[in-house]
C-alpha cells in the first residue's frame, strides 16, 4: 500500500533503515562495501525476520561505536561506494549522518503507523533515555 512516505510502505521503509545502518557501519569500519547488500525487501517476508536482522545490526553497530575513541572518530576515511567512487569523509560525521537519517525515517514510520491507528507513542530521545 502506498503511504505517501518514502519507500512505498512500512516494510520497505524499515528494510531501508536496517540496510542503511549496515551501509554506514561498513563504510565507517572498512571504507568500502561488499558487492551486494545483505538486506532487500524480499529477504524479509515477515516482521519477525526483519526484527532479527535489525537487532543483530543494531548490536554490531553499537559494538563498533563503543570501540571508537576520539582520535578514531576524527579520522578521515576514504570511502569507496558501489560505483567505485572514492570520497573522503570524517568518521564522526558519517555516524551523525546515520543517526539523522534514522531519525527522519523513524518519524515516517511513526506517521504510517499512526495513520493506520497504531501510534507508537512517544518517540522523543529523552523518553528513550
Amino acid at each position: 500500500t502506498l503511504t505517501g512516505q518514502s519507500h512505498s510502505n512500512l516494510q520497505g521503509l524499515l528494510v531501508h533503515v536496517v540496510r542503511t545502518m549496515w551501509v554506514w557501519r561498513m563504510l565507517s569500519q572498512h571504507s568500502e562495501l561488499p558487492s551486494t547488500p545483505p538486506y532487500t525487501v524480499d529477504a524479509f517476508p515477515s516482521l519477525e525476520k526483519l526484527e532479527i536482522a535489525w537487532v543483530d545490526e543494531d548490536r554490531l553497530l553499537r559494538s563498533y561505536v563503543e570501540s571508537l575513541d576520539d582520535e578514531t572518530l576524527g579520522e578521515t576515511v576514504l570511502v569507496r561506494d558501489w560505483q567505485g567512487n572514492i570520497s573522503p569523509m570524517v568518521r564522526w560525521q558519517m555516524l551523525v549522518h546515520l543517526l539523522m537519517h534514522n531519525m527522519q525515517h523513524r518519524t515516517e514510520a511513526s506517521a504510517i503507523l499512526t495513520g493506520f491507528g497504531h501510534s507508537p507513542g512517544d518517540l522523543d530521545f529523552i523518553f528513550f533515555l
